[in-house]
């Protein structure tokens, strides 16, 4: 299986790298945050990565960019903050891969709920919060 990571760099994201990088089930991990963030980034995957990472800097509000880095992967795993979900979400649903994310506020919640339909019609997961 293939994973992004997006938010690779933020707190939350160590334990989901950790995690993810010891798994068996897991071939390839994709590291992914702001540029200005990859030397984190480079850190993380030295130290967790267990040789199965490549880490590539994006900016989430870069849509075109963001399917790039995500187009092949089985699932994302978003670690960035809720603001960016739905944009995050859209992405994984164009290329066909499913999504999971860390919560948000109930607000964003509710919208990214509305697109149950759309996916299960797809055949692909959105595990929320």
């Amino acid at each position: 299986m293939k994973v992004a990571i997006i938010g690779a760099a933020g707190t939350q994201a160590q334990g989901v790298i950790r995690d993810l990088a010891i798994s068996k089930d897991v071939e390839h991990i994709v590291l992914s945050d702001l540029e200005s963030k990859k030397g984190v980034m480079t850190k993380r995957a030295k130290d967790w990565g267990e040789g199965k990472e490549t880490v590539i800097p994006v900016d989430v509000n870069d849509a075109e960019k963001l399917r790039e880095v995500i187009h092949g992967c089985d699932v994302v795993a978003n670690c960035t903050s809720h603001k960016f979900n739905l944009q995050i979400m859209s992405a994984c649903y164009q290329e066909g891969c499913h999504y999971t994310d860390l919560g948000g506020l109930f607000h964003y919640y509710r919208k990214q709920v509305l697109e149950h339909e759309k996916w299960k019609e797809r055949g692909i997961t959105a595990v929320l919060g």
